[in-house]
């Protein structure tokens, strides 16, 4: 099977676990079976993302609920 286009999402983090913003097209590779790919399109990730969760709310899950809701206020560190 012949495949046109593959879209590729990535994160990198440094050594401290913390997220390398300034990477550049020059700095990937894309090998398929030991074969380099072109690179045909490169995006820092600009697209929003949306996320829905869905928490169980039964009485037995009703006790870890202030905690489920401090995590989700949480912003995540950028």
């Amino acid at each position: 099977m012949k495949v046109a286009e593959v879209n590729a999402p990535v994160a990198v983090h440094d050594s401290n676990g913390e997220l390398v913003l300034d990477l550049q097209q020059k700095d990937f590779h894309v090998l398929d079976n030991g074969v380099e790919q072109k690179i045909d399109s490169f995006d820092l990730g600009s697209e929003p993302l949306s996320a829905v969760l869905v928490f169980e709310t039964s009485s037995r899950i009703a006790p870890l609920l202030p905690a489920v809701q401090k995590s989700a206020s949480c912003s995540p560190k950028l």
